[in-house]
């Protein structure tokens, strides 16, 4: 077997003939466009992906099922708030949301007997078939202790706007209107009661019928679009409804004063 090196000794170089020097330079401008032409597409593929990572990272993920916007389709201008005269065309916004620090557990009962309680878990309140809470609102806050036989309950509601806020007590004092009795059995005599906190309000007592002891004060009073609603239950006769009702008031109209910060107007 002859050596490998001895092999390659033996071959010849194949002739060519030199390429002329305008050929040579047109080769080497083609070989520089490409490598250019390479590293441009490189930098175009790494500049979408720094964009699109962060965006893919930014935005939520959207559940199944949702409609989501078309990409093609120009976002729809957002429109002004306010009339060609310059007047605020939206009623009686909200100043800011409800703040956490609300003191409407305020002249709630305290001590060893009573207990804070969930308002959700509470029954609702119907009175002669209108329902006075819980009530629609674009943001609630509610607060509720029970003791012995007696329970309290605050719940301050802020409605898209003062319209919404004027017809939810509208429509209760026509529900109230030549309503004597309410609940299972009309066993609740309706009793209308004196309020006096100067605000928009409703007062009226629950009681038994019969003239037992057991029922509850309701009250409702409007600043703004803004709603309180105070319930105060416990051993309660028509007669001795009234007292109950005057202190609620007196309690309503130093809640209304905090009620400013949520209400745009009605202060």
């Amino acid at each position: 077997m002859r050596d490998p090196i001895d092999l390659l000794t033996t071959l010849e170089a194949p002739e060519h003939e030199p390429l002329p020097a305008a050929e040579l330079r047109r080769r080497g401008d083609q070989r520089r466009r490409r490598r250019t032409a390479g590293v441009g597409v490189a930098a175009a593929l790494l500049l979408a992906a720094a964009v699109t990572v962060p965006n893919l990272l930014a935005d939520p993920v959207v559940p199944a099922g949702t409609p989501t916007s078309d990409p093609t389709t120009a976002p729809t201008p957002t429109a002004d708030p306010t009339t060609p005269d310059g007047t605020d065309d939206q009623s009686d916004p909200a100043a800011t949301p409800i703040p956490t620090d609300f003191p409407l557990a305020r002249h709630l009962p305290t001590g060893p007997d009573y207990q804070q309680v969930d308002p959700a878990e509470a029954a609702g309140i119907e009175v002669c078939g209108h329902v006075l809470w819980p009530a629609a609102a674009a943001q609630s806050r509610a607060a509720m202790v029970v003791g012995p036989e007696h329970t309290e309950l605050r719940w301050l509601g802020v409605l898209a706007d003062a319209d919404q806020a004027v017809a939810l007590l509208a429509d209760t004092r026509a529900a109230l209107a030549g309503c004597a009795t309410t609940g299972t059995g009309d066993a609740l005599a309706v009793v209308p009661l004196t309020g006096g906190t100067g605000y928009d309000e409703v007062t009226v007592a629950l009681v038994q019928a019969d003239g037992s002891l057991g029922g509850e004060v309701v009250q409702l009073i409007r600043v703004g679009s803004a709603v309180l609603l105070s319930v105060s239950g416990g051993e309660l006769t028509a007669e001795s409804a009234q007292g109950t009702a005057d202190l609620l008031t007196a309690q309503s109209a130093d809640l209304a004063a905090a009620m400013c910060v949520v209400t745009a107007a009605g202060c």
